[in-house]
């Protein structure tokens, strides 16, 4: 009998314009790149919303470790920019540049994960390196990560002997809806199986539930392209939980941006009203939930 396994891409803003409808045709798992060691990766929050709405299940949030910075500033920022773990998301530590050490490791694993896990259903990060700087600084024991939680690269015909989830086995391949050579890593097993090992746990049902949130509750006659009420709270929580790019300047107006993020936000969470396909209309329950996410149950 065949084991089942899973070919993921992993993409950064080096690969431009990923069509992410046509990559998860064929790819439900995928990997994005948050950081690059001193700012956002510039495809980061189209890539991560562009992925949930098109239905990759698994998508894994990494950061590019610099030994040029601050380990503790990086992973703040690393934090800052995720904000809340999506349904289906965890987090990933890139330990490859030169010039690191293993005792950069822990510093940045202790800060995100005390910063994650005060959120629901935060998954423990994850390491990512080449199979030779692992055995070299003997990174198992010096870190004590279990090898479910390891990600090696090593470019060849032999996956690593040392314990490992996932194996990087090209820089070069090729998957249709990314242009360009991609980065292809190998789990042996199926999507539910890297669900259960990430914690990366399918999005909830959505529920009617209350239809405010005590900290910010549903501004009645909130609609596309008006800017009465205030779309300042609408447009935070957006940022806070991922939908909508930080450096995205807020005003009053419920425009273009506002809209993009929204659809996707109600797309995934099942919240389109009357059959729409594309609802950028923030409803009293949408509003809901957006804020339970953001800033935690009423």
């Amino acid at each position: 009998m065949t084991t089942p396994r899973l070919i993921i891409p992993d993409v950064s803003e080096w690969q431009g314009f990923v069509e992410w409808e046509t990559v998860a045709r064929t790819h439900p798992a995928a990997i994005i790149r948050v950081y690059n060691g001193s700012r956002a990766d510039q495809q980061f929050a189209r890539n991560r919303a562009q992925a949930h709405e098109h239905g990759i299940h698994a998508l894994g949030l990494y950061a590019y470790l610099s030994p040029e910075h601050d380990i503790e500033h990086q992973a703040a920022a690393f934090v800052s920019l995720v904000g809340h773990l999506q349904p289906g998301e965890w987090p990933i530590l890139d330990y490859e540049a030169s010039g690191l050490h293993s005792a950069d490791i822990m510093p940045w694993f202790v800060h995100v994960s005390a910063a994650l896990h005060g959120h629901e259903a935060a998954a423990d990060p994850w390491l990512y390196t080449g199979e030779y700087l692992y055995r070299s600084q003997n990174l198992g024991k010096v870190t004590t990560l279990p090898a479910k939680r390891t990600w090696l690269a090593a470019y060849g015909a032999h996956e690593p002997d040392e314990g490992h989830a996932l194996w990087q086995y090209t820089s070069h391949g090729s998957i249709a809806g990314v242009h360009g050579n991609v980065d292809l890593s190998v789990f042996h097993g199926t999507l539910q199986q890297l669900q259960t090992l990430t914690h990366a746990a399918p999005a909830p049902a959505p529920h009617p539930g209350p239809t405010s949130h005590p900290r910010h509750p549903f501004p009645a006659g909130i609609h596309p392209g008006g800017s009465k009420p205030s779309a300042r709270p609408l447009q935070q929580a957006l940022k806070v939980t991922g939908w909508m790019a930080k450096d995205v300047k807020e005003s009053d107006q419920y425009g273009p941006k506002t809209q993009e993020s929204v659809g996707g936000f109600n797309r995934k969470h099942g919240l389109n009203s009357h059959g729409v396909k594309w609802d950028t209309a923030i409803g009293p329950h949408g509003w809901a939930l957006l804020m339970t996410l953001a800033y935690g149950p009423a």
